[in-house]
């Protein structure tokens, strides 16, 4: 537990740091959009709009035993039915 608390500390202080990142950026990045627009294709280093998504939690032991179970359950019963077929 005390682990996936750290993860989501550490995901909230990264997007807490990537927001502070584009506040102190945007002026720039306006600035380059406006530009594109004079030229009249905006270019593909263009950032308006790109968002970041955060990295997906691992799963707990709990799930990957889960996960394990259910997959060993899926094998023997089409092993028993693959059984049936012969």
């Amino acid at each position: 537990m005390g682990g996936q608390q750290r993860q989501q500390e550490q995901a909230a202080l990264d997007a807490a740091q990537g927001n502070a990142q584009r506040q102190l950026f945007e002026p720039y990045t306006r600035l380059a959009y406006l530009s594109d627009i004079y030229k009249g294709a905006p270019s593909s280093t263009s950032s308006i709009g790109n968002q970041v998504a955060p990295a997906p939690l691992a799963p707990s032991i709990f799930q990957q035993i889960g996960g394990l179970g259910t997959g060993l359950l899926g094998a023997a019963a089409g092993a028993k039915s693959l059984s049936t077929l012969f």
